[in-house]
């Protein structure tokens, strides 16, 4: 007996080693975490998993509306919306190319023009949104339909466009309308990101430092608009 002790231990520890515990359920489905600002995204999962997961999160945000519209709390919705756009919809679009005349309404597959990124992730949260029309349509037109009038501003440099977003509270989300783009510019933890489906670089969906997007350094006019401030919009969210 002896003789085959250490052996019996040895599979013994293998076994246990191997053992993995189930993964906890979750509510409402996310991509793999990317990286933050990497120029090269590596995409391992399967493209039509990616899809089907997507196509579940866009479902269970229709089934969660019902509750918010119970609860009829525009300050939660407020908050819940920026979430589920920064956090969920946003990151599954990571990646996906960007053409001038991308219309794609999946991410990763086909490509997006930057006017077409905003109307559809818009769209899939649960706003009311014209999709084709509206992104066809220049940057101003739609951030004056979507964005609440008293907070579109315009600015003629970049340094001033900064100086009033560092004043806008964290987990804001705006609309930006540049010279020849457009894009989210969202405040996390006091940092100032461009969320955009981008012509330069690497040409596709990706989130920038607002301060490092070529498209913002590169233009001379910055109009925008403040999204989640415009209480209508979240009423429709709630009713539609």
């Amino acid at each position: 007996m002896r003789i085959y002790l250490p052996a019996i231990l040895f599979l013994f520890f293998l076994i246990c080693c191997n053992h993995t515990q189930p993964n906890n359920k979750r509510i409402i489905p996310k991509p793999p975490k990317q990286q933050l600002l990497k120029s090269q995204p590596t995409y391992s999962y399967n493209i039509e998993n990616h899809l089907k997961n997507y196509t579940k999160l866009i479902s269970d945000i229709k089934k969660e509306k019902k509750y918010y519209t119970r609860q009829n709390d525009l300050n939660r919705v407020k908050r819940v919306t920026y979430t589920l756009l920064n956090d969920s919809i946003f990151p599954y679009w990571y990646g996906t190319p960007w053409d001038y005349n991308g219309t794609s309404e999946k991410p990763l597959k086909g490509s997006v023009a930057c006017g077409y990124f905003v109307t559809t992730t818009l769209r899939d949260v649960g706003f009311p949104v014209q999709r084709i029309s509206w992104a066809q349509e220049p940057s101003s037109v739609l951030i004056n339909k979507i964005c609440n009038p008293s907070t579109i501003k315009m600015f003629s440099n970049l340094k001033d466009l900064k100086k009033y977003l560092k004043k806008q509270p964290n987990q804001s989300l705006f609309i930006l309308g540049l010279d020849s783009h457009v894009g989210f510019v969202t405040k996390e933890n006091n940092k100032l990101f461009f969320t955009h489906s981008s012509y330069s670089g690497e040409k596709m969906v990706k989130k920038d430092l607002l301060e490092n997007a070529i498209p913002v350094t590169s233009s001379k006019s910055f109009l925008i608009g403040n999204v989640l401030d415009n209480k209508r919009l979240l009423k429709q969210w709630l009713s539609s």
